[in-house]
C-alpha cells in the first residue's frame, strides 16, 4: 500500500446521485481486482489524519488511470461529485484489501447497485487479458439505467452470463423490483461448488448471505461498501 497525489475528475453521469470517476496517480502500483482505495478530499501525507476519506472498490483494472463507482448521498460524496466536475487533485492509500476475485474455481458474482464496482474490475481484467472464464454476474439496481449495461465502458465479455432484474414489474414510484433468491436459484441450485461473491448495501448483503450460506453455498463478502 502506498499514498500518493492523485488527479479526479468526474468522467460521467449516470444517473442523478451515481457517477463515474477517474483518478490518475503520481505513482502507480499493480492491484488485483476486488480490492480498493482510500480517496480523501484534499492533499495530505501518509502520517497526517484521513478523517476526510472513503474507501471505494477500484472499479477498473490495467492502465495509468483506474476507475470509481460512485453513489451521491452524504457530505463526502456530495462534495466529490461537485469538485471532481471540474477535477481537482487529492491524496489516495491504494491498493488495499483482501476480497480477491482471481482465485480459481466458479465464481457467481451478486451486485446490488454501486457495488457492482467491485465487479467491473474483474471484467476488465477478463476483456484485456483475453480470458474466457465462464462465470455468472447478477446485478440488482433500482432504475434500469443504473444497470451494469449503461454504466460499464467496455462490452460485457460474452462468457459472463449476466443477469439482472430489469423488466421486471415496477413498483408505484418506477422503481424495479428485487429478485429473490426462488427467482434466480435455478442458476445454481444444481452445482455446490460455486463461490459466490456478494457486494452491495447491507440489507441486500444480509439477505444473500443468509440465504446462500443456509443452503450450502460458500459466500464471501465486501462488507464496506456504502451505496
Amino acid at each position: 500500500m502506498i499514498t500518493t497525489e492523485v488527479e479526479v475528475r468526474l468522467e460521467k453521469l449516470i444517473s442523478n446521485t451515481l457517477g463515474i470517476f477517474t483518478i490518475k496517480p503520481a505513482k502507480l502500483v499493480n492491484w488485483i481486482p476486488g480490492m480498493f482505495l482510500q480517496l480523501s478530499l484534499t492533499s495530505k501525507t501518509a502520517s497526517e489524519p484521513w478523517l476526510d476519506s472513503k474507501p471505494f472498490s477500484i472499479a477498473s483494472w490495467g492502465g495509468e488511470e483506474m476507475k470509481i463507482i460512485v453513489r451521491k448521498e452524504g457530505k463526502f460524496t456530495t462534495s466529490l461529485f461537485a469538485r471532481a466536475s471540474k477535477g481537482f487533485v487529492s491524496s489516495m492509500k491504494y491498493p488495499l484489501g483482501n476480497f480477491y476475485l482471481n482465485g480459481g474455481g466458479k465464481k457467481f458474482f451478486i451486485a446490488g447497485g454501486a457495488g457492482i464496482s467491485v465487479f467491473t474490475s474483474y471484467l476488465d481484467f477478463l476483456t484485456k487479458e483475453k480470458i474466457k472464464e465462464k462465470l455468472f454476474l447478477f446485478h440488482s439496481a433500482k432504475v434500469t439505467r443504473e444497470l451494469l449495461p449503461s454504466l460499464y465502458w467496455y462490452k460485457i465479455p460474452e462468457n459472463v452470463e449476466f443477469i439482472s432484474n430489469e423488466g421486471k414489474s415496477s413498483l408505484d414510484d418506477g422503481r424495479l423490483q428485487r429478485l429473490t433468491f426462488d427467482s434466480l436459484k435455478k442458476y445454481f441450485e444444481k452445482d455446490k461448488n460455486l463461490q459466490f461473491y456478494l457486494c452491495g448495501p447491507e440489507g441486500f448483503r444480509d439477505y444473500w448471505n443468509s440465504k446462500l450460506t443456509s443452503n450450502g453455498y460458500n459466500v464471501k463478502t465486501e462488507r464496506w461498501i456504502v451505496s
